[in-house]
């Protein structure tokens, strides 16, 4: 997948001065990942290949699609890509999406946790419309949040992102949510460690230590 790169401030996408520290670059619809940046690129298993980049314009079309329903969607997965740099993801209207009963989405934000960043932590919310909010550490400086929305009318009426969220990511020291309105929202978090320190670490990890032996020498 190209690499994709987002200025930190994007005028006309929020009214408010807040920085943006995430693209959209892929969903998955129905366990079928969707690659979301090269607009030419070939459609295989029912995968849905949609062109995003700085153009906020063209998420709003992608979310569009996704209500008129035709592919029978149930289950909508959205991640970011340059978590080093960007981290989080921008929704914008989320109502536009009309989630249904009993339909999940998953967002995949950049974070980081300090106390223990490779052990999985899962944490449940029962609040206002949205009755499971899951964050868990993946690894590698990623949270994943799952929203479960099973009320979209209590959901619409309360919007309780912010609250959900903010129990979501207890034990996560450096997500937050930056921004927050009644009808956009910003997860996002510190700038991870650096590419090359993640990269040792995926390759060296859990790796032995070759030990030499003095009687060769």
């Amino acid at each position: 997948m190209a690499e994709m790169k987002l200025l930190p401030t994007h005028k006309g996408l929020l009214q408010e001065k807040t920085p943006i520290f995430g693209m959209v670059i892929g969903l998955v619809v129905n366990d079928a990942t969707v690659m979301v940046g090269d607009p030419k690129r070939v459609i295989k298993d029912r995968n849905i290949v949609v062109g995003v980049t700085g153009n906020f314009h063209l998420v709003n079309k992608l979310l569009k699609m996704l209500r008129r329903n035709i592919f029978g969607i149930r289950s909508y997965t959205i991640r970011i890509d340059n978590v080093e740099e960007y981290a989080g993801v921008v929704l914008s209207h989320i109502r536009v999406l009309k989630i249904r009963r009993d339909t999940h989405l998953h967002v995949l934000v950049g974070g980081y946790d300090m106390k223990n960043p490779f052990v999985p932590k899962l944490f449940y919310v029962n609040k206002g419309g949205i009755t499971g909010v899951v964050a868990k550490s993946i690894g590698n400086g990623a949270i994943y949040a799952d929203l479960v929305v099973k009320d979209q009318r209590l959901f619409n009426q309360n919007m309780t992102i912010k609250k959900a969220y903010a129990l979501a990511k207890r034990g996560f020291s450096k997500a937050k949510l930056v921004h927050y309105t009644g009808t956009r929202f910003v997860i996002g978090t510190h700038v991870l460690l650096p590419k090359w320190i993640r990269q040792f670490h995926r390759c060296c990890r859990f790796k032995p230590v070759k030990r030499v032996s003095l009687n060769k020498f």
